[in-house]
């Protein structure tokens, strides 16, 4: 009987180096996971003290506390801070300066421009340039349109004030308080928009006392409701004015009356004045 050769179960002891690594790979692995953990709770714990520090500056700090207001002379501080609603928590950083100068403009039209200035911590200067009257406009209704020199309606009035340009022929219509007046014709308003800005220029218009823009081909002007200015067309109506404000200033005296025509100022360089007799 044969007998085979029993081949022994090898019983093969573990490494314990490669336990001991296995042990401290998995300890290395829990503390870097530890480590992050920790990092992350120091960041949030960094970022809501962040959070926190912003908004005590803004909501705090920044809070405004402080108006000043000058130049307003047609409208009390108060009816200016209504106008501008201001929020008991407004901040001065992120106050919105271009929705309150609109409102402000529209809602109180004698308001020509406004300039804000933020002091910090907290307090809020506005500075105001009024408007003035410049000329006045039948509105078709027994009433008049009391205009600035840029045609701003500044208000409804039934009675009439002195010392202002009377403009004439002008077809309105739709007219709204703040804003510019509305021209049935267009190229009229133009023209008239144009005469006014360049009156003002020549620092001439406090001396007008009637516009006529009904035909804009020959538009015409008073000076002290003495001397009538014919510009003709609505060409080169800022030369004609500069050339007589030369007129007026080295060829003419004070107390002369006439009709002086500007028509061919600017074409030909020619002027004629034919004095009342």
């Amino acid at each position: 009987m044969k007998t085979g050769k029993v081949r022994k179960k090898s019983s093969k002891m573990p490494n314990l180096n490669t336990l001991n690594g296995k042990a401290s790979s998995k300890t290395h692995k829990r503390r870097k996971i530890l480590g992050r953990s920790i990092i992350l709770s120091a960041g949030a714990g960094v970022l809501a003290c962040i959070c926190y520090f912003v908004h005590i500056c803004f909501y705090k700090i920044f809070k405004i506390k402080e108006i000043e207001i000058n130049g307003n002379l047609r409208y009390s501080e108060r009816e200016i801070i209504e106008k501008i609603s201001l929020k008991d928590d407004e901040n001065l950083v992120l106050y919105s300066e271009k929705v309150a100068k609109e409102k402000l403009e529209k809602d109180l039209p004698y308001i020509e421009s406004i300039e804000f200035n933020k002091k910090l911590p907290g307090k809020l200067l506005l500075t105001i340039k009024e408007s003035e009257p410049a000329a006045v406009l039948e509105d078709g209704s027994d009433g008049f349109l009391i205009v600035n020199s840029s045609l701003k309606i500044l208000e409804v009035s039934k009675r009439f004030i002195e010392k202002v340009v009377v403009i004439k022929g002008v077809e309105l219509q739709g007219q709204k308080i703040g804003s510019e007046i509305c021209s049935e014709n267009e190229d009229q308003k133009a023209v008239l928009k144009d005469l006014m800005c360049s009156l003002k220029e020549a620092d001439l218009i406090q001396n007008i006392s009637e516009i006529n823009v009904e035909d804009i081909g020959r538009i015409t002007l008073k000076y002290q409701d003495r001397i009538n200015l014919i510009l003709g067309s609505k060409e080169e109506i800022g030369y004609k004015i500069a050339t007589y404000k030369e007129i007026l200033t080295s060829k003419m005296n004070g107390d002369e009356r006439g009709e002086l025509d500007l028509t061919s100022a600017a074409k030909d360089n020619k002027t004629y004045f034919r004095q009342e007799r």
